[in-house]
């Protein structure tokens, strides 16, 4: 019996250490659902997703192959979970400049709610007619919103997905893709030594008595 308690507060720890709320943590996808023909090789396009805090996140997208400028990035989208600003950008409030920047040519600026063919984001951050290595958002929680993780800070929009780009020397063509959380490798540890551990622990349990029958 006690040996079964032991397990059962096991499987409680384990609950709330995957339910707890993890900060400067961060997620990486690749943006490999295409929309035309030419689609560059699988992962090029990376989105790395950071939380430093319940309120600040800052997005990255990034040519996995820089010295290959046909997949330099012209316009990023990215769907926000709850309600956010970029600086003193929000969705209902275009503005000339953002906080995030772009590694290559050409300064980038903001348009809110604008679709990038996988349906309509929170934000299209664009750029004037050129396009960069890598572009950096930064993301600030507002009104009631907190992020419990990096992986809570962007959500599937209306299409399925929660980032995606345009590439401008490939013209029309898009990439979009979204965050696929792995089995938690202390889950699965967790779980395969309970796998281990609660047959015989079940068996002591239910042992017969002495004298007794089943």
């Amino acid at each position: 019996m006690k040996r079964l308690l032991l397990s059962l507060l096991a499987i409680l720890v384990l609950t709330l250490a995957v339910g707890t709320p993890a900060f400067a943590d961060s997620i990486i996808f690749f943006l490999n659902t295409d929309e035309t023909p030419g689609q560059p090789p699988a992962n090029t396009i990376e989105v790395e997703v950071t939380l430093t805090n319940s309120t600040t996140a800052v997005v990255d997208f990034s040519n996995q192959d820089p010295s290959d400028t046909s997949y330099d990035l012209h316009n990023v989208f990215l769907n926000v979970n709850g309600n956010s600003e970029i600086g003193s950008c929000t969705p209902s409030n275009n503005c000339s400049s953002i906080t995030g920047t772009g590694t290559g040519n050409g300064p980038y600026y903001y348009v809110a709610s604008q679709s990038g063919g996988f349906g309509t984001m929170t934000y299209n951050v664009d750029d004037t007619g050129t396009a960069a290595t890598s572009v950096t958002v930064n993301l600030t929680a507002t009104g009631s919103t907190t992020w419990t993780s990096a992986s809570n800070v962007l959500t599937p929009d209306s299409s399925g997905y929660e980032a995606s780009v345009e590439l401008l020397t490939q013209s029309g063509y898009q990439a979009a893709g979204s965050y696929t959380p792995e089995p938690s490798g202390t889950l699965l540890l967790g779980a395969g030594l309970l796998a281990l551990g609660l047959p015989a622990t079940f068996k002591k349990a239910i042992r017969k008595p002495p004298g007794g029958t089943t």
